[in-house]
């Protein structure tokens, strides 16, 4: 082995050589007919004005959104301080364990603001963001199936697609803002509820 080559067989040792006698296709072989149809030349082509912003979403809808969004990033402070509860009573039953990496007998002195930050993380993560956002859509869906009803379906599908994107950003930056205002390194303030 020490010219560097590699002792792998050959290609030809692995594909056979194509035999000479191979079989060719026969002469009477089917042919595709001649009458295959080709496609019509008068296919439509898509509007130029097919809504692609929220801009060009109902305002009411927009409206709609707005309030569900709201309400949803309002409720972060009560999930997060519930959160923060569990974590701690799942603490509390795995001592003198841990329960993913904290100690109870370290709380709260040693390990707050790691208890408040996974509190934070399960109320906030990209999954639970996508969920309130599909609920939002599915709220909003009749609404908009309305409003579309003779819209063509290419226009359709554009609003649908823009109000589904415009509500997956507001709750996206609707959630950063309610996380601005949370301290982890302070007691989760009591739940409104």
């Amino acid at each position: 082995m020490g010219s560097g080559m590699c002792n792998m067989p050959s290609l030809t040792k692995i594909i056979p050589p194509v035999p000479d006698n191979m079989p060719t296709p026969p002469d009477n072989m089917p042919t595709p007919p001649d009458n295959i149809p080709t496609p019509p030349d008068n296919i439509p082509t898509p509007p130029d004005n097919i809504p692609t912003e929220p801009s060009q979403i109902d305002p009411q809808v927009l409206e709609d959104i707005k309030d569900l969004v709201r309400e949803s990033a309002s409720d972060i402070p009560n999930k997060y301080y519930e959160e923060h509860k569990s974590i701690v009573l799942e603490m509390k039953k795995a001592s003198p364990g841990s329960y993913k990496g904290l100690l109870f007998s370290e709380y709260p002195d040693k390990n707050l603001s790691k208890v408040n930050e996974q509190a934070l993380i399960n109320v906030t993560k990209d999954d639970v963001q996508g969920k309130i956002a599909g609920q939002i859509n599915d709220i909003i869906q009749p609404k908009l199936q309305e409003k579309l009803a003779n819209k063509s379906f290419l226009v359709q599908q554009a609003i649908y697609e823009a109000v589904r994107k415009t509500i997956e950003k507001a709750v996206s930056e609707s959630f950063d803002k309610a996380v601005e205002k949370i301290n982890i390194n302070d007691a989760p303030p009591k739940s409104k509820k």
